[in-house]
């Protein structure tokens, strides 16, 4: 890695050393002139500032640049003020120039490289130790390779447009303060209506600062599958101001700004450890209180095991639910507990299936004659 960021310092460093030979020898290149030349007066005694000067008609010219280059205001330019002048601004824009390639040069850097580059010198890149290994992982989410989880892009997008910004003030501020422009008023200026726009445009702000939270804390990413309030759907979007959210039932894309997201409660069903299979079945009102619904929940357990304990995180459930009638139960519960990665299809066909093998015992029960 220090390797690469030697390899794309290179041509930011030569343009600067570039720059700063150029700006040495064109000050030398001034300094050959003699000094202390007289080229333009202004006779101050006069109203309507007559000029005499090597540009000979040029009255109005020669008062402009009397104006720019007069230093003392001793009403006559020299070759020592010109050279000053120009020697002053060219330095100031040298530091403008320093300011952007700085800020061009720290932008390359931030880049991640291609996985052509990292394939020809994997040697390089694939080292063990922690910081080799951050980047590695960082440049990694920026280009969104195969296999890294959503987590790790999210957070290597923020951090990466947190260094964009600011790369993008620290120019501004160089740049502004090379020019000469009072940075402490601008700042005061911009404190001022920053407040005022902040009143302004609060459910904006707040919805930024919201959005922020969910990239860092990560309630949930694109694609999980979320409850909030009444929509049921899949995330589309997570954006700085607000998360679409396709709903599974309707198929309308949900726009819901970021402060409501967070301002209330939420479900991520794809972050569940398992899937439920609840399923409730009625007592039949022919069974005996004691010994047949002891027999009628124990098959009842028997079939939800056969169907669902290979695939369970936890032992099943069955329990016995009670109406108004606590000697009489009226259905039996079933709860099943699927691993979350067999997907909400593959748990609805099982639960299917459980239903059909409890619907067939059910049938073969009301058919087998009573005993006498």
């Amino acid at each position: 890695w220090i390797s690469l960021a030697i390899t794309r310092s290179c041509k930011y460093v030569k343009k600067m050393v570039t720059a700063t030979l150029t700006w040495a020898l064109a000050s030398q290149v001034f300094s050959l002139v003699p000094n202390d030349i007289g080229l333009i007066r202004i006779d101050s005694n006069t109203l309507n500032g007559d000029i005499t000067s090597i540009f000979s008609g040029l009255n109005a010219f020669g008062m402009f640049l009397s104006s720019l280059f007069d230093a003392n205001a001793d009403g006559t330019v020299t070759t020592t003020e010109i050279q000053v002048y120009f020697v002053q601004k060219s330095l100031k824009l040298l530091w403008v120039y320093f300011a952007i390639t700085v800020a061009q040069w720290a932008s390359e850097l931030k880049t991640p490289p291609t996985l052509e580059v990292i394939k020809d010198n994997t040697t390089m890149y694939d080292r063990e130790d922690g910081v080799s290994q951050a980047i590695n992982k960082h440049f990694a989410g920026l280009r969104g390779d195969e296999g890294v989880e959503w987590e790790v892009q999210a957070r290597s997008a923020l951090v990466d447009k947190a260094l964009s910004v600011s790369i993008c003030l620290f120019a501004a501020y160089t740049a502004l303060s090379a020019l000469g422009v009072n940075m402490t008023g601008l700042l005061a200026i911009g404190g001022v209506s920053g407040i005022a726009i902040g009143f302004a445009a609060q459910k904006l702000v707040s919805n930024f600062i919201s959005g922020i939270l969910i990239f860092v804390t990560q309630p949930f990413v694109e694609g999980d599958h979320i409850i909030w309030k009444d929509i049921e759907g899949r995330v589309d979007e997570v954006g700085w101001h607000s998360t679409r959210i396709q709903s599974t039932e309707h198929g309308y894309a949900f726009i819901v700004p970021n402060t409501d997201i967070l301002g209330a409660a939420l479900r991520n069903l794809s972050r569940r450890k398992f899937i439920p299979i609840i399923v409730n079945v009625d007592v039949p009102d022919t069974i005996d209180p004691t010994f047949g619904v002891r027999d009628f929940v124990s098959q009842l357990e028997r079939l939800l095991i056969s169907r669902v304990d290979s695939m369970s995180v936890r032992k099943p459930q069955v329990r016995l639910e009670y109406g108004d009638n606590v000697n009489q139960p009226q259905s039996v519960l079933l709860r099943g507990f699927i691993e979350e990665s067999m997907g909400f299809e593959k748990v609805n066909n099982l639960k299917a299936l459980l239903m059909q093998d409890i619907a067939s015992y059910l049938r073969k029960r009301e058919s087998k004659p009573a005993a006498p």
